[in-house]
């Protein structure tokens, strides 16, 4: 592929991204307002679903950002390096300060933790 269907790829990775991230992030922002468990429960469903387009966008964005970066010769430069250490840095935060986090509201909202390893007691 030419490298400006990379960049497209990387775009539209970024948009996907956004759009279920932000999807996310209202529905968690709701959930603070929120005193019924079926309607946190709802929720937390949404959210996770919305995660699945958030993750989607995500790996578009990094095959699309990494193709684009060989197709135009910018691994030489340190910034396409630093955007990739900054990317996996916050990730990994989030991912583990997340988790743990929506496992125990789906335990107090009376679901089913997503991640089996958060146990209940």
């Amino acid at each position: 592929m030419d490298y400006s269907w990379w960049v497209f790829l990387h775009i539209l990775g970024a948009f996907a991204f956004a759009f279920g991230h932000g999807a996310s992030g209202l529905a968690a922002f709701r959930i603070r307002a929120t005193r019924d468990p079926a309607q946190v429960r709802m929720l937390l469903d949404l959210s996770s679903m919305a995660l699945g387009v958030t993750y989607v966008g995500l790996l578009l964005l990094l095959i699309g950002g990494i193709a684009a970066g060989l197709a135009g010769d910018h691994f030489s430069s340190g910034w396409i390096w630093a955007a990739l250490a900054i990317l996996l840095l916050i990730t990994v935060a989030m991912y583990a300060m997340a988790t743990p986090f929506y496992g125990q509201m789906r335990i107090a909202a009376g679901a089913r933790p997503k991640n089996p390893k958060i146990d209940p007691n």
